[in-house]
């Protein structure tokens, strides 16, 4: 029999949960701990009951808990609560998810690790996944690592102790500085932090426990044991809110048996490589390899570094140039500096694993073409964007369709994507980058759409609706054209969330524009073709007040400040308004 408590959360899964349930029973814990959240609707209560009864086959000596709940927690709530409740009752425990079917060696190999590390503080987590499937199984049974899947794992209540489900330490500058330092690789802190912002900004998410488990783990620079082969299969990789899809590398990995007796380490020391191709194949991309991969950049960044700098010491302006020698000179650093680093970041690609656009799509949508602003900028739009609707009433979990109306290339739609599990759509008139939005971005729907309208969707299908940096660029005869035609597409209390110049713009008008801005009136420089970037139109308050569609009505209005000494809203560096759309 097994001495170790194990802890299994169930929901609304009655054939998966019967399958690490008989995994379980083949295991003989003397003490089994039942974690389950209520049903979300009540057709979803008789998939909840069978769930349970399942957990109530136990056929051996067993010291049986349950913690069920009758209203819906959610994940995040459910998980934190219930763990909190087991680990008030035990000094350690092993867990499983009613997805995450164990390889009978799972049980065994993390008895012996609690064990062993019980009493050493740098360890806070075992877990039975290795996503990578095996890693030097050749000559270890495992190895330590920053990052741990929540795919079957173990810990002490020493180390839970230090859980936050707020995270709201996350914020603190020093504390981010600090895990950089603990991680110290960029391309692992820049993932994470990713990881982290997401979470934070979503401060309606009822799904992930796991990821505040990290970063209690990371605060304390606490290590996991990853068994050299992988113990866990997730079987519930379907796609949706929260789980990969049937298609992604970390879904239904194969098991392997662990070998016994365990080779324990002399030392205690972290495998850096293993952590990156780890959150590489988290985010889907680069194939792995126990050495760096020929294609991966590993072999190429740090000599093209090297021969950038040699060059740039060649082109180094000097006293004696003539004035316009040196500033050429200057501005082909300038320009070999960027070519450098979009090649660097393009060889260790984006954070979320998706492919980066052409440069030519970048430029568009960004004013540059410097591939690590495209993906900061777009992040932190994303993350604005959920702020500010939050701030507002508005509750993302709920949200279940979504627009990004002026998608582009997909620059903040790729990061909404990562913060909600809404059907997501996207339409711009620019063809190329719908084409490939279409071919890159397949988490998404795509339409071009035309100059005006109207859109290829049906009678009120979207509860949100963002056009950031579009009516910028418009007309007035097609801002209120384009504005009814929204309106038509959204729901009846649906949210959408525009973007304008306002105020902070007027020191870029001229005289007679600033008093046209002041009396209220819009203004519309055609410096260019209609929506195009050089066309510029500027939104007074007042004329936005009175040139809705009379079924939208401003409920939020976050204006523009980095002129007035206050952080930026980071809204494209424009005014913000939601609007609701009225009932009827």
């Amino acid at each position: 029999m097994l001495d170790t408590p194990v802890v299994l959360s169930i929901f609304n899964r009655p054939d998966l949960t019967r399958l690490v349930f008989q995994a379980i029973a083949r295991a003989r814990p003397k003490r089994l701990f039942v974690l389950a959240d209520g049903p979300r609707s009540p057709e979803e209560a008789a998939l909840c009951a069978r769930t349970r009864a399942v957990t109530e086959r136990v056929d051996w000596d067993c010291d049986v808990k349950t913690n069920f709940s009758e209203v819906n927690l959610g994940c995040r709530q459910r998980c934190a609560s219930g763990f909190d409740w087991v680990f008030a009752q035990v000094d350690s425990a092993i867990f499983l998810e009613d997805d995450c079917v164990p390889d009978p060696t799972f049980f065994r190999f993390c008895e012996v690790m609690l064990e062993h590390y019980r009493d050493d503080t740098r360890i806070m987590m075992i877990t039975g996944s290795n996503y990578l499937g095996s890693w030097k199984a050749d000559r270890q049974s495992y190895h330590f690592s920053y990052f741990g899947s929540p795919w079957g794992w173990a810990s002490w209540r020493r180390a839970w102790k230090f859980y936050d489900v707020t995270m709201k330490l996350w914020g603190d500058q020093e504390i981010k500085a600090r895990i950089r330092d603990v991680l110290a690789d960029e391309e692992c802190f820049a993932f994470q932090a990713w990881r982290f912002d997401l979470l934070s900004a979503n401060l309606a998410d009822r799904h992930s426990w796991d990821l505040p488990w990290s970063f209690a783990r990371l605060m304390q620079s606490g290590l996991t044991v990853v068994p050299a082969v992988n113990l866990i299969s997730n079987r519930g990789c379907l796609g949706g809110d929260t789980a990969p899809p049937p298609t992604h590398p970390v879904a239904n990995l194969p098991t392997e048996p662990m070998s016994f007796p365990i080779r324990f380490h002399p030392f205690v020391s972290v495998d850096r490589l293993y952590d990156v191709l780890h959150i590489r194949r988290i985010a889907g991309r680069d194939p792995i390899s126990s050495e760096p991969r020929a294609g991966g950049g590993h072999h190429i960044r740090s000599p093209l570094k090297r021969m950038t700098k040699a060059i740039l010491r060649t082109l180094a302006p000097d006293a004696t140039m003539p004035y316009r020698v040196a500033k050429r000179l200057e501005q082909k650093q300038r320009q070999l500096r960027l070519v450098a680093s979009n090649t660097v970041r393009r060889l260790k690609g984006a954070p979320d694993g998706l492919p980066i656009p052409p440069a030519r799509l970048v430029s568009l949508v960004q004013g540059t073409e410097n591939v690590q602003e495209f993906l900061t900028d777009g992040r932190d739009t994303a993350l604005e964007v959920m702020r500010v609707l939050t701030a507002n009433g508005v509750e993302i979990g709920k949200l279940r369709t979504i627009l990004d109306f002026g998608c582009g290339c997909g620059r903040v739609l790729r990061h909404v994507h990562a913060i909600t599990g809404a059907q997501l759509y996207g339409t711009d008139y620019n063809p190329q980058a719908i084409d490939w939005c279409r071919r890159k971005l397949t988490f998404a729907q795509f339409e071009v759409n035309g100059l005006a309208p109207p859109l290829l969707y049906e009678k009120e299908q979207f509860d949100l609706i963002y056009a950031l940096s579009v009516f910028t660029h418009l007309p007035e005869s097609l801002q209120l054209a384009w504005m009814v035609e929204l309106s038509r597409v959204l729901k009846p209390h649906g949210y959408m969330l525009m973007t304008t110049h306002g105020e902070c713009f007027l020191p870029h008008m001229r005289e007679e524009e600033q008093k046209s801005f002041r009396s209220g009136r819009l203004v519309v420089r055609e410096a260019g073709s209609a929506g195009s970037n050089p066309f510029f139109t500027a939104h007074p308050f007042e004329y936005m007040k009175t040139h809705l569609p009379p079924d939208l009505a401003i409920v939020g209005f976050v204006p523009e400040t980095r002129r007035k000494g206050e952080p930026p809203s980071r809204l494209c560096w424009q005014d913000g308004y939601v609007l609701a759309k009225r009932s009827g």
